[in-house]
């Protein structure tokens, strides 16, 4: 069952599988099309480019000898190759590794261990790329946050070297000036948490005078769900997500300021349309506006169950869009969103597939991908068709409940009255308030216990307006037809507004 998208995007993809919740990386190829990689389910690092019309160019493990290699981070250069950096988790302390790859994935000379041996390395290592081909690469061990400068050919520049001392969880973000922009936490006293911004002097090696972004206060029910660094054009954004474990409730804030002054932040809440979260925030790599954020967020779905869907907001305008991409039966987070030379848009997130294992989706704005992507099959037919058969079969299943709960005990008066009067027919007054008072039982137990698909109706009222509309219209047909029949019976009456408002009710609560 592929997962379905919206308009403005092709349908998601499955591509492979990995084992780990976390993002895969995402990057333009040359001449177009895209690379992604992750980790697959042996620990390898699995390396895909695929083509300007959605078709797999290449698929295969790269010969790295790895053992447990986590968060790979992907950057083409200049001339085409690919730089690579990954933590790998196998050693007896985890360590971040580079290096250099041809466009087919060969290997190009021998990979090179960056981090300290004696330290573990810990959080996904960053790597960027500026417009002369030189190469990046941040991670954050023990101590604090480390960096190293490679060339286009793969030979470092700068040696690693200690950049913020008791830094972690960087994130970064390179400017179409070649700036580096840093994002990152300090743990403070007690149960607190710092996020700081600088920007990386590449010469010096020493980040600006880095501003605290805020404090967010952490521990007990309350942690920091995700934290993500975006750029545009006008300025800087950071973003963060509070979950709220005792009320079940996230909280979703970003901060905005010019790039030369972010001590002039402004802090903002951002009250999400569609959904609830974010558990993960995913801003466009790179700088442009208005600014594309990816969100992993729950909602409603189509069942009436929360599902975990992927939308895309827009910052930097009056009229902000919330997007949903994905609209699969699965949970879909962890996305990653990049813009290629024709700003088209690429999002690859993680779906689960099972036990311990997720599929690694790709969609794409693009129309060539989207015409082979959006494509009827087969399997599409079937699963409309028995999605409809589903939904009609909560109808019927909602039918019988309501006939049993609504009309047993009206129709058990109805029973006693006859064994007492021996009346059959609607001759007497008598006979006449005892239908009456029967209807009357029925209709208020049908507010009392709406059907199974009026419990999950999405419009609150509509409990109260499905019943006075149903009761409405069964009493006007069951009246019409009454009295044109010459004997009116007692039970034949009862029978009909009944069946009349049972079928009626769950039938209006499908179509709202």
């Amino acid at each position: 069952m592929t997962p379905q998208a919206s308009e403005a995007w092709s349908r998601g993809r499955i591509i492979s599988k990995m084992s780990v919740k976390r993002a895969v990386t995402l990057q333009p190829a040359p001449g177009g099309g895209v690379f992604l990689a992750w980790p697959n389910l042996e620990g390898d690092i699995e390396l895909v480019r695929i083509g300007v019309e959605g078709e797999v160019l290449l698929d295969r493990i790269l010969p790295l000898e790895t053992k447990k290699a986590r968060d790979p981070q992907l950057q083409v250069g200049l001339d085409g190759r690919l730089h690579l950096l990954w933590r790998e988790q196998g050693d007896p302390r985890a360590s971040v590794r580079y290096a250099l790859l041809e466009a087919d994935g060969t290997l190009v000379g021998r990979p090179q261990c960056l981090s300290d041996p004696m330290s573990r390395a810990s959080d996904a290592p960053r790597l960027a790329r500026d417009a002369k081909g030189n190469v990046y690469a941040l991670w954050s061990d023990e101590t604090g946050i480390y960096w190293a400068m490679f060339n286009g050919e793969g030979k470092v520049q700068t040696e690693p070297a200690l950049l913020i001392p008791g830094g972690s969880s960087l994130l970064v973000q390179m400017d179409d000036r070649g700036r580096l922009h840093l994002l990152w936490q300090q743990t403070v006293r007690g149960s607190s948490i710092s996020i700081y911004y600088a920007v990386l002097d590449l010469e010096k090696g020493e980040p600006g005078n880095p501003e605290e972004i805020v404090k967010i206060l952490i521990g007990g029910l309350l942690r920091l769900e995700d934290m993500a660094l975006g750029l545009s054009q006008d300025g800087g954004y950071v973003f963060w997500s509070y979950y709220d474990a005792k009320y079940d409730r996230y909280d979703f804030q970003y901060a905005f300021f010019p790039l030369h002054a972010p001590q002039q932040r402004r802090i903002n809440s951002w009250e999400l349309k569609v959904g609830d979260g974010p558990l993960s925030i995913a801003p466009l790599d790179g700088q442009q506006s208005p600014l594309p954020v990816a969100l992993s967020e729950r909602m409603m779905g189509a069942k009436r169950e929360i599902e975990l869907q992927i939308t895309l907001i827009t910052m930097g305008q009056e009229a902000a869009r919330e997007q949903v991409v994905t609209a699969s039966s699965q949970a879909s987070m962890k996305p990653v969103l990049i813009a290629d030379d024709r700003s088209y848009l690429h999002m690859a997130w993680l779906e689960t597939g099972g036990f311990g294992e997720y599929n690694v989706v790709y969609a794409s704005t693009v129309p060539e991908v989207m015409e082979n992507y959006n494509v009827l099959t087969f399997i599409d037919v079937l699963n409309t068709a028995f999605n409809s058969v589903f939904r009609y079969s909560m109808v019927i299943l909602s039918l019988i409940a309501a006939l049993v709960t609504w009309a047993v005990i009206p129709l058990v008066g109805l029973a006693v009255y006859h064994v007492v009067t021996n009346e059959e027919t609607l001759d007497t007054v008598r006979s006449r308030v005892a239908i009456i008072t029967a209807l009357v039982v029925e209709v208020a137990l049908s507010f009392v216990f709406p059907p199974r698909i009026g419990v999950g109706t999405t419009w609150p009222a509509a409990l109260w307006v499905v019943p006075s509309v149903t009761a409405l219209v069964a009493t006007a047909i069951t009246g019409s037809i009454v009295r044109r029949q010459e004997d009116k019976h007692l039970f034949g009456t009862f029978f009909l507004f009944t069946a009349l408002n049972s079928l009626l009710q769950p039938l209006l609560y499908f179509l709202l």
